[in-house]
């Protein structure tokens, strides 16, 4: 409850959600812990590089319905295709192969427990990279998903 608490804080807490939204970010929530269990299976019999070469082949496959669907859409500047670049490296490959390798050491408990840090995270990142400001909600929020991380970690 505490992280769930400052996760909404973190975010904002605005007031203005619309039932799709809403349901899928709990499906995401529902899905992540899924991901994380399914993963804790493979581990004994893949590495973290198997186990992500086959969550990212999943991901293209949905991908690649959506462009069949929707056409497709490709940067049109050499910073737009840097991004992409960035984001399939920095965004989604690193961050998987790490979670999976992290997942393989540490176990299901732990890993879930370190990844509610996230939106932390997230946010430091915002005002170290994008110049984002901090508001005593998000400091509030930060606080809390710490103090969620630290009763899980002696539990």
């Amino acid at each position: 409850m505490l992280a769930l608490m400052g996760t909404v804080l973190t975010i904002g807490p605005t007031g203005n959600g619309r039932l799709p939204g809403i349901l899928l970010a709990l499906a995401a929530a529902v899905i992540y812990s899924g991901y994380i269990l399914v993963g804790s299976r493979l581990m004994p019999h893949a590495s973290a590089i198997g186990a992500s070469t086959i969550v990212i082949s999943a991901a293209a496959v949905v991908y690649i319905g959506i462009v069949a669907v929707r056409g497709p859409v490709f940067p049109s500047t050499l910073s737009g295709w840097g991004a992409v670049v960035a984001i399939a490296l920095i965004s989604t490959v690193l961050p998987i192969v790490t979670f999976f390798a992290g997942l393989e050491r540490v176990g299901p408990s732990k890993a879930s427990t370190l990844s509610t840090l996230e939106p932390v995270v997230s946010v430091g990142l915002a005002i170290l990279v994008l110049g984002e400001a901090l508001n005593p909600f998000q400091i509030l929020g930060g606080g809390l998903i710490l103090a969620a991380v630290f009763v899980c970690s002696i539990t």
